[in-house]
């Protein structure tokens, strides 16, 4: 069985891989972000000094090196590009962004929402697992209170909230919790699903609004 070897850059072997389980450099980069723990956007593969772009097939090599960079440096209108990408959907730019590599949590100001939250707003799932590949943070709270999964679930984004807890978003973070921000705007199936994976009903948005998730869905009329 053919098999693929990868090296770190001080010449120790990463891994040793059956070449039949990759289909192309991007599959590699995902497997190898288990082993090293960086995303796939801070990886570089390279073959005899050239570096493999992520559509490049293996089948013929046995032999790669991996190299690991840091985040690069980042201008005010880069952040803004991807959070504006993030908030459209639009999945090319954010790859684009991220394979530069930048950091995927960078915000315009100490207030303003992340790419991750904005995208599970509007629930772009493809964006969403973009981000989460990665490594942005899931538990960043805005101005508000919120991390993605509570803007997830105050504007019934059902496919964004599922993505976020599967990557093991907190059920109960945030001043404002999602369980609460679900039922406070009757979103009837996401507040079942963060029952069932034991979200806390005694949890109170915050301590200036004495009430639970029942006392606002309650107030709503929902």
């Amino acid at each position: 069985m053919a098999v693929l070897h990868v090296w770190g850059v001080s010449g120790r072997e990463l891994a040793s891989i059956p070449q039949q389980e990759l289909q192309d450099a991007r599959m590699l980069k995902q497997i190898l972000s288990k082993v090293c723990g960086v995303p796939r956007f801070r990886q570089r593969l390279l073959h005899d000094g050239d570096s493999l772009e992520d559509t490049a097939r293996l089948d013929l090599l046995e032999d790669v090196q991996l190299v690991l960079l840091d985040y690069c440096p980042t201008s005010k209108r880069d952040v803004a590009e991807l959070y504006d990408a993030a908030e459209c959907g639009n999945v090319l730019k954010v790859e684009i962004a991220l394979q530069r590599p930048q950091d995927p949590s960078l915000t315009t100001s100490p207030t303003a929402p992340s790419p991750l939250q904005r995208a599970s707003r509007n629930g772009h799932v493809d964006v969403v697992r973009l981000l989460l590949e990665a490594m942005a943070d899931m538990e960043r709270f805005h101005c508000y209170g919120s991390t993605a999964l509570g803007n997830a679930a105050a504007f019934g984004k059902m496919g964004a909230v599922c993505m976020l807890l599967q990557a093991g978003a907190k059920k109960d973070n945030g001043t404002v919790t999602p369980l609460y921000a679900a039922a406070a705007e009757g979103h009837v199936e996401i507040v079942r699903l963060l029952l069932e994976v034991r979200a806390d009903v005694n949890k109170n948005s915050s301590p200036r609004i004495a009430t639970t998730a029942l006392g606002a869905a309650s107030l709503n009329g929902h």
